[in-house]
């Protein structure tokens, strides 16, 4: 196994899209899936949440070498940014990208964006008693609909690879201009849409172990 230059584990920081039931932000003691957490605006959340983390390249590594970020699991996309530079956006396995061009000595900041599908917060607004977030015209999820793994789930880790290797990375994938942000990527809601709607047209007579959309 090569040796890791930086350990993404432990505490990150996430940031939740506003009006989606989720609190603003929360603290992971370590990376999980969102539809794991206890709190159920955590739990049935859907739509993006950012994850921020400093961390430090290892004494030895030399700024502009190859440096293959590695996220394991994502549920369902993640755009990435080192020290405030879009690297790019990941929507299918194997999550990995070269950051070594913007990583520098020191401490580096990494942003990731993730979006999932809209699945979840039809289920959680399906669960008796609760404040509707999203609108639907025709019924969509059973309350007892399994939720789908979201969020940055990992474990994340960077580690040295040769500089022929960069090429194994998916290359980013199109980026949707935002007229709010300018730069924010929106094409998971664009991509992801079409199956969403596939899906939920059937969901409410799907069997709860099939009731979700395609990745």
């Amino acid at each position: 196994m090569p040796r890791l230059a930086a350990r993404l584990d432990g505490a990150w920081e996430v940031a939740f899209e506003a009006e989606r039931g989720a609190p603003k932000a929360a603290s992971l003691p370590a990376l999980a899936p969102l539809n794991e957490q206890v709190d159920p605006g955590i739990r049935y959340f859907s739509g993006i949440a950012t994850y921020g983390k400093t961390f430090a390249a290892s004494a030895g590594y030399k700024p502009g070498a190859p440096l293959l970020l590695d996220l394991a699991q994502v549920g369902d996309l993640a755009e990435v940014r080192v020290n405030g530079r879009l690297i790019g956006t990941l929507w299918h396995s194997p999550y990995r990208v070269d950051i070594g061009t913007v990583v520098r000595r020191g401490a580096n900041r990494l942003e990731v964006r993730v979006a999932n599908l809209w699945v979840n917060r039809l289920i959680g607004d399906a669960q008796p008693g609760v404040t509707k977030i999203a609108s639907t015209v025709m019924p969509t999820y059973r309350v007892d609909a399994g939720l789908r793994p979201a969020g940055l789930i990992g474990p994340a880790r960077t580690r040295p690879t040769r500089r022929g290797a960069r090429r194994s990375a998916p290359r980013p994938g199109p980026t949707i201009r935002n007229r709010r942000s300018g730069t924010a990527s929106r094409h998971l809601e664009a991509a992801c849409g079409r199956d969403h709607l596939l899906c939920a047209r059937n969901a409410a007579t799907l069997p709860a172990r099939l009731q979700c959309c395609p990745g």
